[in-house]
């Protein structure tokens, strides 16, 4: 503010001409009282403002006053949302017990029944290394269930409309686990050719000669764990016989070679891949009285052959595309009279 003696302007309240002042704050003219009376209207202007000021800083420094309307629905969006973890982890939780108690049992009853089975050989003193092989091999295949941790996977809620993506528990089926635990005796099933079966399919006799020889299939299906199937040779003439596996989707064809998913051996010597013969030795090792075994490894995809009378062990990788889980065992038997039992 400042005054003027040349500007004669009238105060703007009273009207007078004489000894006016200029405000220059808002650019009116005042006499000597009015330009007084101003001056405390500024000041209780200032005061007000000033009283605005602190009531301002006061409900900008209370708490309750800065929640946003928005904050209050992140608030609720995570209380709700904590919620919904705390049931969908609960549920996994329940799901992964009921999992988890589930293969203990079954693994408990097939212990059961090997316990049982001991147990009721060792009284009758009934037992050979064909039963003690295969009760080793079960044990050892429990051993191994035991130790390595339920197939158990954790997957994501798909739901792509929600910001939070929930968990689930998803079993990978134990197929080693369901094939022990309804473990059945390996027969003969399926034969092409002149092949006779006889004592509840586990002898198969050629009848009579079959330009493609003659074949007889395994009745079980094999997709996990390792597997022994053990053979005794009661017949064989001049050729050789054939122990091998092909896909259990393989249509039976009546020449082996014209398949390419067929795996296995003609005696130890001569070796099919892909139905394909690889070698042509053609030593022929295989007698009378001869016992086999035939390893079907679906863990390490390979099968494998024991002949115990000279204890050579052949074995095979297997190309899982071309020979696709589950196998089933395949015997070729080459000319009549030629003659293979299953052992148990």
């Amino acid at each position: 503010m400042a005054t003027s003696l040349t500007d004669k302007k009238p105060c703007i309240r009273c009207d007078k001409g004489n000894g006016t002042i200029m405000c220059y704050g808002c650019q009116q003219s005042f006499c000597i009282k009015h330009i007084l009376s101003h001056r405390e209207d500024l000041n209780i202007q200032m005061d007000n403002i000033g009283q605005e000021h602190d009531f301002l800083r006061r409900d900008l420094n209370q708490e309750n006053n800065n929640i946003h309307p928005i904050l209050t629905q992140i608030n609720t969006w995570e209380l709700e949302s904590i919620v919904k973890i705390q049931i969908a982890a609960e549920t996994a939780r329940i799901i992964l017990r009921k999992i988890i108690d589930r293969n203990r049992n079954q693994l408990k009853l097939m212990m059961n029944k090997i316990h049982d089975n001991l147990r009721s050989s060792r009284e009758s003193n009934d037992f050979t290394e064909i039963e003690l092989e295969k009760w080793t091999e079960q044990i050892r295949e429990l051993r191994r269930l035991i130790e390595k941790p339920v197939a158990i996977d954790i997957i994501e809620d798909e739901n792509i409309q929600s910001s939070i993506r929930l968990i689930k528990i998803k079993e990978n089926f134990n197929e080693s686990l369901r094939e022990l635990c309804s473990y059945t005796p390996e027969i003969f099933d399926q034969t092409i050719g002149s092949v006779t079966l006889s004592e509840k399919n586990f002898l198969a006799t050629c009848s009579e000669n079959y330009y493609h020889y003659s074949s007889v299939y395994g009745k079980n299906s094999y997709s996990a764990g390792i597997h022994r199937i053990r053979f005794r040779i009661e017949n064989i003439t001049m050729n050789s016989l054939f122990f091998g596996i092909l896909p259990t989707s393989q249509q039976i064809v009546p020449w082996i070679l014209d398949s390419s998913s067929i795996y296995g051996w003609w005696g130890l010597e001569r070796i099919i891949i892909n139905g394909k013969e690889q070698s042509v030795k053609k030593d022929n090792i295989l007698k009378i009285g001869d016992e086999i075994t035939l390893i079907l490894n679906c863990e390490n995809r390979q099968i494998q052959l024991k002949h115990h009378r000279t204890n050579r062990f052949v074995q095979l990788p297997i190309d899982i595309q071309k020979c696709p889980l589950p196998w089933k065992i395949l015997v070729s038997l080459s000319n009549q009279n030629d003659c293979v039992r299953i052992l148990h």
